[in-house]
Formats: C-alpha cells, sequence, structure tokens
C-alpha cells in the first residue's frame, strides 16, 4: 500500500487499510453489505468488558483490533478469566466478540478491474484458527465443489464494500 500511495499504482493505497486492518472497522463494512456478524465492541476497561459479557453472555472471544491470524486471541469464559485476562493483557485495543459455534467456510479468489470476480472458491476448515493456534492443534481445509448460494451472495455483496478490484481476495 505504500509503494502504490508514493508512486500512485493503482491498488488499496495507506488511507484505504484501516478497514481491512482493523477488525471493528470490518464489523461495520459486514453490517454495510447486509452480512451477520458476530456481535462484538472495542473495550477499554474491565468494566466496560464485563458489561458486553454481560448483555451477550459468555463464552467471548478477545482479540486484538489490529492484528493477523488468531496471534493473542482469547476464548473467555468468565468473569475470573475475563480479569485474569485484563490483568495480563497486551497493551494494544481489543475487540470482545459473541463466541460463535460452527465451521469456517471461506469465499476466497481473484476479481477484474470491474471487481467482478472472475475466479471463487470455497473452503471449509477442519476446526478455528483460534483453537489452532492457542492449542497447537493441526488444521486441514477442503474446497467444496458446489458453493452454497447464500455463501456466494454474501461474499459478492462484501466484494462491493470493500471495494476489491483486480486483486486475490
Amino acid at each position: 500500500a505504500r509503494l502504490r500511495t508514493d508512486f500512485n499504482i493503482f491498488g488499496p493505497k495507506t488511507a484505504d487499510l484501516s478497514s481491512v486492518q482493523r477488525k471493528s472497522l470490518m464489523k461495520q463494512k459486514f453490517e454495510q453489505a447486509g452480512v451477520p456478524a458476530a456481535r462484538g465492541t472495542l473495550v477499554r476497561s474491565l468494566d466496560q468488558a464485563k458489561l458486553f459479557a454481560h448483555e451477550v453472555g459468555y463464552p467471548l472471544v478477545a482479540k486484538p483490533d489490529i492484528g493477523v491470524g488468531a496471534a493473542n486471541t482469547f476464548k473467555i469464559n468468565s468473569d475470573e478469566e475475563m480479569e485474569r485476562f485484563y490483568g495480563s493483557k497486551p497493551p494494544v485495543e481489543y475487540l470482545l466478540e459473541e463466541f460463535i459455534q460452527g465451521s469456517i467456510c471461506t469465499f476466497d479468489g481473484l476479481t477484474d478491474k470491474a471487481g467482478n470476480p472472475v475466479f471463487f472458491t470455497s473452503m471449509t476448515y477442519s476446526h478455528g484458527v483460534m483453537e489452532t493456534v492457542n492449542e497447537d492443534r493441526h488444521i486441514y481445509f477442503y474446497n467444496l465443489r458446489e458453493i452454497p448460494a447464500v455463501l456466494e451472495d454474501a461474499g459478492r455483496r462484501l466484494l462491493k464494500v470493500f471495494d476489491v478490484s483486480e486483486r486475490f481476495f
């Protein structure tokens, strides 16, 4: 992005990165696209975190607002675990989300210059990335032969709101 900005090259510039780097801003894009996402909020204090926990219920997932994969991501099951987390959390902004039990099914591909997918596929993961990282598990995934229409529709709406053009997603 820095090179694209410095040399005015087609594609996302540094000013465009916050909505793909910050999970809290990604949630806003999902809402804009009408795609459901886990309820979540940035929390800056233990009191704020407990308030959210009592509103949504445990378990919760705490993840750095800016981060990749599941590094420094934790599942929190109680007020006591929340207190321990806040007693030792890294000094970065954290997003708390409700924990959703389910399977991970992706929408990946390549768009043309107009933002239309020219190729897309879907992978289903054996289990969550957070569990893989935190529990040192092995993970596998497989591609679906047929992509569910609801997933493709959600993926296409997200491509539009994130303005993904001429690149992989």
